[in-house]
């Protein structure tokens, strides 16, 4: 590999001491993979960065490279890619999680810096601050894929920087999760009204259309951040519940209930949470 840095996709067999597939996925500059999924028919996502927009070409892309840093999503079938497209602005771009639902759309979430990334049917449709998170959604045509459209894509922050780190799927509805440092970060039923520290923690509902219909901050007085989501449903719950994972170096007043470990161990621990119910 000649590329100072590049993303790799693998797949482990079955047995669980053999690879089925590895192989290095970019261009001459620096590439990263940050997250994957496996959609219903068993085809393969990534989304990450690329610095250079070089990246193995397949279909037609949505958007081509923009400078700065890009996000990008590639889908792969049985080990090959059939569709990449770029994902930003003129800014730093950063694809942090993905997800998919049972059409094969893909849902995607990060942070961005570019005044002109693609907002489309968006909540919030300009820059906040410095940095925003944001959040997507892609419809992927054809099999293989030949192109891919935009149903709806959104900034999310306030005046300080907001990063997404995490998203989850459920109906059509969008959850993500991750870190903000906004006072007057977008807030919709939230169960924390207020920024606890300079960083805290927070979770995010987007409907079906791509409008925000839930947020909270999520922390203590010190720095808190969520890096995972994932969702869980009953039979009689019209809405899912919310798990949350991350790191916090609040010491005190996190709010714990029910806590296995209900204080702080170190510098900084790792935490759960679990939301029972958003609007």
């Amino acid at each position: 590999c000649f590329s100072a840095q590049d993303a790799f996709i693998a797949e482990l067999a079955p047995n669980g001491v053999s690879w089925t597939q590895v192989s290095y996925y970019g261009g001459a500059g620096k590439d990263a993979a940050n997250a994957i999924v496996v959609d219903p028919q068993g085809r393969t996502a990534i989304a990450g960065v690329t610095a250079l927009g070089d990246l193995p070409a397949a279909g037609i892309p949505l958007m081509g490279a923009k400078g700065g840093g890009d996000a990008f999503v590639a889908r792969f079938a049985s080990g090959m890619p059939e569709y990449l497209t770029y994902f930003g602005g003129g800014g730093d771009d950063i694809a942090r999680g993905l997800a998919t639902d049972a059409t094969g759309a893909l849902y995607l979430t990060g942070s961005t810096t570019s005044f002109d990334f693609p907002a489309v049917a968006a909540w919030q449709p300009s820059l906040h601050g410095l940095k925003d998170a944001f959040a997507a959604k892609l419809l992927v045509s054809g099999d293989p894929p030949a192109s891919a459209t935009i149903a709806w894509s959104t900034y999310l922050g306030g005046r300080s920087d907001d990063i997404a780190y995490a998203i989850a799927i459920d109906a059509g509805a969008a959850y993500i999760a991750g870190e903000t440092a906004s006072v007057n970060f977008p807030l919709a039923g939230a169960f924390q009204g207020v920024l606890g520290g300079p960083v805290d923690a927070f979770v995010a509902r987007f409907a079906p259309n791509g409008d925000l219909s839930f947020s909270s901050y999520f922390g203590g007085i010190v720095e808190d951040a969520a890096y995972g989501i994932a969702l869980s449903n009953g039979a009689l719950r019209a809405r899912p519940r919310i798990h949350l994972g991350g790191i916090t170096y609040s010491e005190a007043d996190i709010a714990t209930q029910g806590a296995f470990q209900p204080e702080q161990h170190g510098g900084s621990d790792g935490f759960v949470a679990h939301v029972r119910s958003v609007p």
